[in-house]
């Protein structure tokens, strides 16, 4: 066994929700990566940066078929991981067997510890000229400024582990799962 120290491994997982390989394996990828780190003794930090469907369903290319399954795959890879962002709070599991003899034992760990989607509608449900373009610049933005900083994840003192901890705190109206960050042109 190696040891990996005592901060958290950072890890970034990019990925689409509209329907493709990403939305139909980026929880089982966030699990994997999360156990394989525990394996070396480590501690990871998980953090998703996933584009909403509707920067794929209005892309001029897409006919309408395609269009309506993206926006179906997207609201069904949304409720999975709004469940799994929330495992504590509902008393549930999530565990994974695999074909390769790599498995997820029972885990109430939510899916990302920072989950952040990333959407291309501007005011009035409008989508923007280029969204992919569009999303793809925020999210790289994003990512360079967490790079960048990377001292956010690891010390407890910062600003977004303030907020982070205000938010898993504060009473909620519903059960759901409050600890998204939302980014583009406008909030979700």
């Amino acid at each position: 066994s190696v040891a990996l120290g005592a901060s958290p491994v950072n890890v970034v997982i990019f990925t689409g929700l509209g329907g493709g390989t990403g939305s139909g394996i980026f929880i089982d990828i966030a699990y994997i990566v999360r156990e394989c780190i525990k394996e070396f003794s480590g501690q990871a930090f998980i953090t998703g940066i996933l584009l909403m469907p509707d920067i794929l369903s209005g892309d001029p290319i897409v006919d309408k078929i395609t269009k309506e399954n993206i926006k179906r795959n997207g609201f069904a890879a949304l409720k999975e991981l709004d469940h799994l962002m929330n495992l504590s709070e509902t008393q549930d599991t999530f565990s994974q067997a695999f074909p390769s003899g790599f498995n997820i034992e029972e885990t109430n760990e939510a899916v990302f510890d920072r989950c952040v989607l990333v959407s291309s509608m501007a005011e009035g449900r409008l989508l923007l000229p280029n969204a992919k373009a569009h999303a793809y610049n925020i999210a790289a933005e994003m990512l360079i400024d967490m790079v960048s900083n990377s001292s956010m994840v690891s010390n407890g003192s910062n600003d977004v582990n303030r907020s982070d901890a205000a938010l898993r705190n504060m009473k909620k109206p519903k059960p759901a799962n409050y600890v998204y960050t939302a980014i583009g042109e406008r909030s979700v």
